[in-house]
């Protein structure tokens, strides 16, 4: 998760990267550069000079430092007032000031401290009394370190807590002590490097409140820390064009939104190489967007972070998200609340959730997360949604077990959904995903070993006219007391468009393929289903009032009675057991391999060999199709070849002007011109 030591020297070149004045030679003040001492047991009357002559008060020496200058702290407690002193007391930072923390004293090169083993902390526990869960904190300075129009400074290598900001809020400004309470920013902007941020409060703006220009967080750590609203750990604004890079924020509790973070930078805040880890909050307990903010998450993880309401991971507000190659593993959203099913809402999202605005979510991986709905990813209001070469592994929930949409036309491509499960609620639909009123677009992606009591153990489509193309489903299950369709259930006023998709091994107690409910209206081209099971329609099962309209499918070993159901329009298929309808075929495909279960005999388990549906040669279902229910231009088969290929040894016995379209998922692609010969 580390970024790379190029990135790194990029973004950190100039005065915060460089150390003048740091090759051991200790420079008096008055000179260009200046490096001062600070220790405790430092003289009284110690001017800074050496650490024999430490100043042992910190805020002294900031006060009298200049551009440029280097601060060296040694370990221990270092209050910015002493006990019974003001609250209002913070270290204050200079522009272009270096400190460095985690000295010993009497070092005499940086490369010599060891900021674990000498801690040097930055106390805002005046008295010393702080007890647990932030207790006997009215003596606490509201700020430990604040910095209003200081430019280059870095903050590197110190511990900083115990700030308690409940004064006087008086809104976005510097004079406000309600947030902030580790380290306040305001304009400007600084480094801040290998720091931890522990156990600071505040009523608002969490330990570290940024309104600064583009501050860098290296390598930091926020731990601990409580906010009474939101942003508990790091809290950005509207300007703060702020990069966070190889972080951890873990266990932090906001009360509203963001325990680990809150972005509200309108300017393009970074996210890269974090951790968040254990965090909570009501809403967005890792990382929380709020309206019109954007913020780029890259290499970054989500673990074991719980939202009350939804977002364990990360909630994103009308807000213009993108997340690229994250872990989203064991969050948890909403799961203790009740309501919102059968396409209601209003929870859940255990590693995304989206409420409107725009995000993506480019290799991502989302794995064992909890929610009410959308264990792994969750968008609603009319959310633009880009999931792309996602992975959805083993996420629970109660409806759509790896994604779930409402109202959001979501494109979901290239992605596998695997062995995630809809269970325990009243309409525990869609075990891989479920899309209620989306015009949502499927593509390119694998279902297997999904599960869904009620129906749709590898997708459930409602409403709308959501697209699913050239995807796979294998071994999917919808096994409850009712259990419609193993691999796809349509319901409800759907026009879904199933296309170029194969249906393995799937199992239901009606529809082990595909199962089309009342008012359905689903197109369902060029499909192929291969040993499904159920006990009414083991392929595809019709219920009253359902129209849905199948064309050039081939349906095989999905007996004795493939379709169940009311009569379903199937014309132009290709099926092992005589079926009505005009132009359909009886007899056997001919794949180039036939699926199989695995050694186990269990289909959606690890072993499953999905077969080659490729159509061999002699297949009856080659040139066999009808061309007009294919989209202008034919698109491509599963395998991302072109459509309307003709095979010129084979009879055309399909419909249409040639090229004639074959049957299935797939089409034979024109055999390999012979080698010229000598």
């Amino acid at each position: 998760m580390r970024a790379s030591l190029a990135l790194r020297a990029a973004l950190l070149l100039g005065g915060a990267a460089s150390c003048s004045g740091s090759d051991g030679q200790s420079l008096a003040p008055g000179s260009a550069v200046a490096r001062w001492h600070v220790a405790l047991d430092g003289p009284r009357d110690g001017d800074g000079t050496s650490w024999a002559r430490a100043a042992p008060e910190l805020a002294a020496v900031l006060a009298k430092a200049r551009p440029h200058d280097e601060i060296w702290v040694a370990a221990g407690h270092h209050r910015p007032a002493p006990a019974g002193g003001s609250r209002d007391a913070a270290f204050a930072l200079v522009s272009h000031v270096r400190l460095y923390g985690g000295f010993a004293g009497g070092e005499t090169a940086l490369s010599q401290r060891d900021p674990a083993a000498h801690p040097t902390i930055l106390d805002g526990d005046l008295n010393g009394d702080d007890g647990p869960h932030f207790a006997q904190r009215g003596d606490n300075a509201y700020q430990v370190v604040v910095g209003v129009d200081v430019h280059g400074a870095l903050l590197d290598g110190f511990t900083i807590r115990g700030g308690h900001a409940d004064g006087p809020s008086l809104g976005p400004t510097p004079a406000s002590r309600d947030q902030g309470s580790g380290i306040n920013l305001y304009h400007g902007s600084i480094t801040v490097r290998g720091c931890v941020l522990r156990d600071n409060w505040a009523v608002n703006h969490g330990a570290v409140n940024d309104h600064s220009e583009g501050s860098v967080f290296d390598g930091c750590t926020f731990e601990g820390n409580a906010s009474a609203q939101f942003g508990a750990g790091l809290y950005l604004h509207h300007e703060a064009a702020t990069l966070a890079i190889d972080c951890t924020f873990r266990a932090n509790v906001a009360t509203t939104e963001g325990g680990g973070m809150y972005v509200r930078a309108h300017h393009g805040a970074r996210v890269e190489g974090c951790l968040f880890e254990g965090n909570a909050a009501e809403r967005g307990a890792g990382l929380y967007a709020a309206p019109e903010s954007g913020a780029h998450v890259a290499r970054s993880e989500f673990r074991a972070n719980r939202a009350v309401l939804g977002g364990g991971g990360s909630y994103s507000d009308e807000a213009f998200t993108s997340f690229e190659e994250c872990l989203f593993e064991g969050n948890e959203a909403g799961v203790d609340l009740q309501g919102g099913s059968g396409g209601g809402g209003g929870s859940g999202g255990g590693g995304v959730w989206t409420n409107g605005g725009a995000i993506s979510a480019l290799r991502c991986l989302f794995q064992a997360n909890r929610a009410s709905f959308g264990g792994g990813f969750y968008a609603i209001h009319d959310a633009r949604a880009l999931v792309a070469e996602c992975g959805f592994e083993a996420n629970q929930t109660e409806e759509g077990g790896g994604l779930y949409s409402l109202n959001s036309p979501v494109q979901v491509l290239d992605s596998d959904f695997r062995g995630n499960s809809a269970q325990g609620g009243v309409f525990s639909v869609g075990g891989g995903m479920s899309h209620y009123f989306s015009d949502c677009w499927v593509e390119g992606c694998s279902f297997h070993g999904n599960v869904a009591d009620l129906g749709g153990g590898g997708a459930y489509l409602e409403g709308e006219a959501p697209v699913l193309r050239a995807s796979r489903f294998v071994g999917n299950r919808a096994l409850g007391p009712l259990g419609f369709g193993g691999g796809v259930m349509t319901a409800y006023f759907a026009r879904a468009r199933l296309e170029d998709c194969a249906f393995v091994g799937n199992e239901a107690r009606a529809g082990g393929g595909t199962f089309d409910l009342a008012f359905s209206e689903a197109r369902i081209v060029n499909c192929t289903y291969v040993r499904n099971r159920a006990h009414s329609g083991a392929a595809i099962h019709l219920s009253a009032l359902a129209t849905p309209r199948f064309s050039n499918c081939i349906v095989f070993a999905s007996g004795p009675a493939p379709l169940g159901g009311d009569p379903a329009d199937f014309s132009h298929g290709l099926c092992d057991v005589p079926q009505a309808g005009s132009g359909n075929l009886l007899g056997a495909p001919l794949f180039e391999r036939a699926p199989e279960p695995g050694p186990d005999g269990v289909w959606g388990t690890d072993d499953d060999d999905p077969g080659d549906l490729r159509l061999a040669p002699g297949s009856p279902g080659i040139d066999a199709g009808d061309n007009a229910p294919r989209a202008p231009g034919g698109g491509s088969d599963l395998a991302g070849s072109p459509r309307f290929v003709d095979d010129p040894r084979v009879l055309d016995t399909g419909l249409g002007r040639g090229p004639l379209v074959d049957l299935g998922a797939f089409e034979r692609q024109s055999p390999a011109a012979p080698p010229r010969l000598p």
